[in-house]
């Protein structure tokens, strides 16, 4: 028994009311919890279940719970930071970055609907996390022009105007041509080798949009990593974070998955051959291609 308030007097141990009412208080908690631990409701009494948020999805496959068996992680060359020497270090991501890549996958992915307003709480639920981290993300987010931030209310995407677009890929045109000259002048036969089995596996996901916009991604910024281009390639990562938010309809234009595997496979040639005359052309045609289809999807 936990003795608060003891009175020092003769013979038997003495209380005060605090210390009574402190056992009390105790005491009948215990009562009222049955045996299946802390805070469970007692027998007989059935708690409603919750129905499961709907934004569960952004949720999938993301091990955020504090003891998962499979963390995220991020891993640090030291050595390419110019500290030579140092082997690359693990670490578990945060729960900030754990958010960030939930909610841009979710973006990217279309979970969001244009013009309907979020809550930093639905989100922190869907994730099975605080809404710290969650505010954290969305004000990246924020910085990106991906969201908006209504106070005292949540968020919304973005609406892309015709001259947002526009900016966009003026700029992303002009990053990756500067990236692929690089590229094509320093490759090396194993730059050639995993650039051709990333377009193995977007062409095997042709008929997965999510997946094949993914690898989409996945090689174009390899190739800034490729050429040690950190700047361009969190520039370039943002950029196409906004582009997300028309959509996947460039997809649905007739034969465009087709298009861009032979686009993607031109720029790979290019590199191979060391010109990178031949490889900045490549590549300003697709990010062109790649706009032309854009603009007929939105537009019809």
């Amino acid at each position: 028994m936990v003795r608060y308030g003891r009175v020092p007097m003769s013979g038997s141990p003495q209380y005060s009311c605090t210390s009574i009412l402190v056992c009390a208080l105790l005491s009948h908690r215990g009562s009222t919890l049955g045996r299946t631990g802390h805070g469970t409701p007692r027998r007989g009494f059935h708690r409603p279940r919750r129905p499961a948020s709907p934004l569960a999805v952004i949720a999938k496959d993301i091990p955020v719970a504090r003891n998962s068996a499979a963390p995220l992680t991020r891993t640090i060359d030291l050595a390419a930071e110019g500290a030579p020497g140092i082997p690359r270090i693990v670490r578990p991501l945060s729960l900030a970055e754990v958010a960030h890549r939930s909610i841009r996958k979710a973006i990217r992915d279309g979970v969001f609907e244009a013009g309907k307003t979020y809550s930093e709480s639905t989100i922190a639920e869907a994730l099975g996390m605080s809404r710290t981290p969650v505010r954290e993300a969305l004000i990246e987010f924020q910085k990106d022009g991906l969201i908006e931030i209504q106070p005292q209310r949540g968020f919304r995407l973005r609406a892309l105007t015709a001259a947002d677009r526009e900016e966009i890929f003026l700029l992303r045109t002009a990053i990756e041509r500067v990236v692929i000259r690089a590229l094509a002048q320093r490759r090396t036969t194993d730059d050639v080798v995993v650039l051709r089995q990333i377009l193995d596996r977007q062409r095997a996901a042709a008929d997965d949009p999510a997946r094949f916009i993914d690898l989409d991604e996945e090689f174009h910024l390899t190739m800034t990593r490729m050429v040690a281009m950190e700047r361009a390639f969190h520039f370039l990562l943002s950029l196409r974070g906004v582009l997300w938010l028309l959509g996947t309809e460039a997809l649905q234009v007739p034969h465009r998955t087709e298009k861009i595997l032979a686009e993607h496979r031109a720029i790979i040639d290019a590199i191979d051959a060391g010109d990178p005359r031949a490889a900045e052309k490549a590549m300003s045609a697709h990010i062109e291609e790649t706009e032309a289809a854009i603009e007929r999807a939105t537009s019809g």
